[in-house]
């Protein structure tokens, strides 16, 4: 779940991920990386599976890809042929806009991480 208001009014129903991508607040986050002051505790630590994946990633990729098509390709096959098929989608929608899909160019960044 993505930390920020946005993505909290997705988890409870109030907006849907379409009205997200063009919500005025979609750039707000409630947690930084490195950044202890800028916390929010959201939720209760999840334990890991063998088998998980966890994404972090910035607006570029969330913002120009549904969370179903992110999950598609984060799911399956190595970590780095995943990683690079999420920024290749995210940079073709940012390049050849669709006013069906999201496309708002930005800089990317993504980790992907699965427990061996």
């Amino acid at each position: 779940m993505p930390h920020s208001p946005t993505g909290f009014a997705i988890e409870t129903g109030l907006i849907s991920e379409e009205e997200a991508m063009h919500h005025e607040y979609r750039h707000i986050l409630l947690n930084v990386i490195g950044a202890p002051t800028m916390r929010v505790e959201a939720a209760e630590p999840i334990e890991l599976a063998a088998r998980d994946t966890v994404l972090l990633a910035s607006d570029g990729l969330l913002d120009n890809l549904y969370m179903p098509e992110i999950l598609e390709e984060a799911r399956c096959g190595t970590l780095p042929e995943s990683a690079d098929k999420l920024v290749q989608m995210a940079f073709d929608r940012m390049e050849f806009m669709d006013p069906e899909l999201p496309s708002k160019p930005d800089d990317l960044s993504l980790i992907l991480y699965r427990r061996n």
